[in-house]
């Protein structure tokens, strides 16, 4: 029932060497006696892998070996690059006993915290964490990433995990009312298992940091002090590496056809950077989040949903509305997005569209650009005019300029 013989029976490599036996047996041969009074306790490292490992084996496993045990027996002690076993029991024991005591609510919203400290970047800079009601996400047109609550976690072909539950909700309801903006959101998801072992690293800081926190009523001694600090800090780098890999999904909705169902799309995203910067750079690739477009993308999506109505024009505040509104059309960053596109396209000499401040009963287009560079406002006037409307209109302004020059002569 020792604890090295379940440590080699739980992990088959170790087994293989009864790694964990021989290194215990090492450390008791080589620390044995140990009391208080000496200055220098236990057996180095170094000395500890010479008595054990033998010719051809993996030295390796034994350091593994090494690690796990320090972290689980009761009675082994450490400092520094030296172990040795004591009548004692360590502080290990009580940080366990300590971090089972800890309930869900606790941990996740320890995590929430912690999710909420980490450093946003500026193509996703609207972002809402751990909503827990579909009413805490905010229903206006720009571009918005949810950080889901560690409760909905995601696992591979699970179509109806809680994370997909929830963001379809918040996508269909802010509240009590229907949400108007749908195309603005996309979701990044916790792993189902790598939560789990986000949430057992949580439980182990605070365990470890609460011993800190009463060290004087413990009474510990200088040793054990440091290895308090020594564990904390150990933990505290484990937390923060597995909150940026527990989270690695992201989750996008989309619509093929007009008339169609939502679907979605779930992607791994993985790298070493934090969730947010994957997640940007995946959206990016997927085409899922535009933070710059052609005006000849705009043109081929208002020729193929045939926005421009019979006076050949579309207002641009309107434009906006559906794009924000729409998950069949394009998912664009903001609306300044839109406007540089249209600034881009009326400068060119082929350009693809007009622009024009207003358009009059008789269906005039004031200030109309086309081919020239103008002011874009985004307002209820100004309006998107087809090539074809912005020529006819230019080639009758010039006919009529010329006859009345002709008029004068």
């Amino acid at each position: 029932e020792s604890r090295p013989f379940q440590i080699d029976n739980n992990v088959p490599v170790l087994g293989k060497h009864m790694a964990s036996r021989r290194v215990a047996r090492s450390i008791f041969i080589g620390s044995a006696p140990s009391v208080a009074e000496q200055g220098v306790r236990g057996v180095e490292e170094v000395r500890i892998r010479l008595a054990t490992v033998q010719p051809g084996e993996p030295i390796a496993v034994f350091g593994d070996a090494l690690k796990r045990m320090s972290n689980q027996l009761t009675y082994l002690y450490t400092d520094g690059s030296r172990y040795w076993y004591d009548t004692r029991p360590t502080v290990n024991r009580l940080a366990r006993d300590r971090a089972q005591t800890y309930s869900a609510d606790v941990v996740n919203q320890e995590i929430v915290t912690r999710l909420r400290a980490v450093r946003r970047i500026k193509e996703l800079s609207a972002v809402h964490v751990a909503p827990l009601q579909t009413s805490d996400i905010i229903d206006e047109p720009q571009a918005r990433v949810v950080v889901l609550h560690p409760e909905h976690t995601h696992k591979r072909g699970n179509g109806s995990s809680e994370a997909l539950n929830f963001a379809k909700k918040v996508l269909e309801e802010r509240g009590n009312s229907p949400r108007l903006y749908r195309n603005m959101l996309v979701f990044i998801a916790p792993d189902q298992t790598d939560m789990e072992a986000l949430q057992e690293a949580i439980r182990e800081h605070l365990a470890w940091q609460s011993i800190q926190n009463d060290e004087e009523q413990l009474n510990l001694d200088a040793q054990q002090r440091k290895q308090v600090q020594a564990q904390l800090a150990r933990t505290k780098t484990t937390v923060e590496s597995r909150l940026q890999e527990a989270y690695t999904w992201l989750l996008v909705p989309y619509q093929p056809e007009a008339i169609g169902q939502i679907e979605w799309q779930a992607t791994r995203i993985s790298g070493q950077e934090s969730f947010y910067e994957r997640a940007a750079r995946k959206l990016h690739q997927l085409e899922a989040l535009i933070p710059a477009w052609a005006p000849e993308n705009l043109r081929m999506e208002l020729d193929r949903f045939n926005l421009w109505g019979d006076q050949k024009c579309v207002s641009l505040k309107q434009l906006w509305e559906y794009f924000a509104r729409y998950c069949y059309l394009p998912r664009l960053l903001d609306e300044s997005v839109l406007l540089q596109a249209v600034r881009d396209g009326i400068t060119r000499a082929n350009a693809p569209f007009g622009y024009a401040t207003s358009v009059t009963p008789e269906g005039r287009y004031v200030n109309l650009a086309f081919g020239s560079p103008s002011s874009v406002y985004l307002d209820d006037a100004s309006v998107l005019v087809h090539p074809d409307a912005a020529q006819r209109q230019i080639d009758e302004d010039r006919a009529r300029a010329e006859a009345a020059r002709a008029a004068t002569q």
